[in-house]
Order: structure tokens, then C-alpha cells, then sequence
């Protein structure tokens, strides 16, 4: 009977725990992804191989895909994500870049799933609260990770799409150094893409971002305001 008693209190527990963690979920979301951020440049800076990089992305990528509104789809998504993974670290294991690339576009294609689920969330919100906030901030680093994953990806399958001044393949610092570059539109031109497919993707993602900003900006200027006269009649 204890031994039951204990079990039901720790199920309880993990509930409670598991039920907080979606309330706030996307604030998590976003701590991880800035933890990505910070952390990709220190480890590659002290000697790194990009296995402890991996694995941040993993936790950012399992973070934005747990609670989404369909469970059963959650589920699954995260079961990909763990194949995905498994299958990328095997083929670092052995140097195969073409596989390591098409696992890499796998986990990207993971990532846009999550982020429209974030923006789901923002764009159907009525008012303007601090996990929208959280939302909103996670989709636009979400994006920019994710397309840095790609602009490596295709750094991994044609060695000459991108230009770098000592250089040597696009890897994921650079990768994400060179995204996040292209996306603020700041171009400070040391990374240069020099294939069609790689330009396609830098004007893309720049158009994206820009998009994605003023549009969003707009949603919650239009939320705090309705609320503001709501609250002001």
C-alpha cells in the first residue's frame, strides 16, 4: 500500500511538474535557444567538435516540439526527431557528409513544424501577455538556427556554394554566425554565398526575417492596443 501511495504521489508530481512546464513553455523554449546561441561560439572558441553542439540543438528542437497541440503528433514528431538524430551522429562518426546533410534538412524541416506551431499560438492570442512575448521571440532565433542548419547543409553538399576569407567548409558557428547576419540584414560580407541555391536561401531567409518582424510587431501593437481599450472604455 506505501509502495502505491509513493508511486501515486510521484505521478501526481510529474503532472504538476509536466502541466507548469507547458504553462510556460515557451519561455523555456526561448532560454535554450539563447543557450544555443551563446554556447555554439564558446565551445567552438575552447577546441569543441560539434557533438555538444548537436545536442543543444536537440534539446532547443525537443523543447519546441513537446506540447504542441496535437499530442499524438508531438509524439511522433519527437520519435523523428530522436531518429534523425541517432542517424546524424552515426554519419559524423564516419565522415558522410551527404548523409549528415539530408538528416540535418530532416531535423530543419522538425524545426519549421514547431516554429508554425509558435506563431499559431502568437497569431491567435487575444492579448498581450509574456509567454506570447516568449513565442514570438523563440519563432524568429528558431528560424535563424534552423536556416543556418541549412546554409551548412548545403555548405556539406557543394563545398563551393559559400566563400570564407580562411577557407574551408561552412560550419555550424559560422553557419549560425552567417544566419543570423543575413536575417538582421546586416551583411557584413565576410561569408559570401556564391551558388544560386545558396543566394536563393540568404534572400529568402532576409525576406523572411524582415516579414516576420513587422508583421509580428504590428500583431502586438494591434493586441495592446484593443486591450488597452478594453481596459478604457
Amino acid at each position: 500500500m506505501q509502495d502505491r501511495s509513493l508511486t501515486g504521489q510521484l505521478h501526481h508530481l510529474l503532472r504538476t511538474a509536466f502541466a507548469r512546464w507547458l504553462e510556460h513553455r515557451y519561455r523555456v523554449l526561448f532560454c535554450t535557444l539563447l543557450l544555443t546561441l551563446i554556447g555554439f561560439p564558446l565551445l567552438a572558441t575552447l577546441g569543441f567538435d560539434q557533438t555538444p553542439m548537436t545536442v543543444l540543438l536537440a534539446v532547443s528542437l525537443g523543447a519546441a516540439l513537446v506540447g504542441m497541440r496535437s499530442r499524438h503528433l508531438s509524439h511522433l514528431l519527437l520519435i523523428v526527431l530522436l531518429a534523425m538524430l541517432t542517424v546524424r551522429v552515426l554519419a559524423g562518426s564516419v565522415n558522410w557528409h551527404s548523409v549528415i546533410a539530408i538528416s540535418t534538412v530532416a531535423l530543419v524541416v522538425l524545426g519549421f513544424v514547431a516554429g508554425i506551431d509558435a506563431v499559431r499560438v502568437a497569431m491567435s492570442s487575444t492579448r498581450v501577455s509574456a509567454e506570447l512575448l516568449f513565442a514570438a521571440l523563440s519563432v524568429y532565433l528558431l528560424v535563424g538556427i534552423l536556416f543556418a542548419m541549412l546554409h551548412c547543409s548545403v555548405a556539406a553538399l557543394w563545398h563551393d556554394a559559400y566563400f570564407l576569407p580562411e577557407g574551408g567548409r561552412l560550419l555550424l558557428p559560422a553557419g549560425i554566425y552567417f544566419s543570423f547576419i543575413t536575417q538582421t540584414t546586416v551583411g557584413y560580407g565576410d561569408v559570401v554565398p556564391k551558388s544560386d541555391l545558396a543566394r536563393g536561401l540568404a534572400m529568402v531567409q532576409a525576406i523572411a526575417g524582415q516579414l516576420y518582424l513587422a508583421v509580428m510587431v504590428a500583431r502586438l501593437v494591434g493586441l495592446y492596443m484593443s486591450g488597452q481599450k478594453e481596459g478604457n472604455p
